[in-house]
């Protein structure tokens, strides 16, 4: 009996790390602070922070704030240009 309970922890324990793992990563993609945003930077960046999703967040537009960790948000200013991104 003690042995099933330590392979059920075991198998708990790496699906929790592979889902920590499996996180957004903002600071992996900080550097394109005060760039303008494309949809081709928009999509690299979804990519290299590791995020299953984007929201662009304009002045004036939605901001769900609901905080969904595997989300990458961009910020976007009235010109276009990033001014910020997080994941939540």
């Amino acid at each position: 009996m003690i042995s099933k309970s330590l392979v059920l922890t075991s198998i708990l324990l790496l699906g929790a790390t592979a889902n920590a793992q499996a996180a957004c990563d903002a600071a992996a993609v900080k550097h394109l602070v005060n760039t303008m945003e494309t949809p081709s930077l928009t999509s690299e960046a979804t990519q290299a922070s590791g995020a299953v999703s984007v929201l662009l967040v304009r002045p004036g537009g939605v901001d769900i704030k609901f905080k969904n960790p595997d989300r990458l948000k961009i910020f976007i200013d009235d010109t276009g240009k990033i001014t910020d991104v997080r994941c939540e």
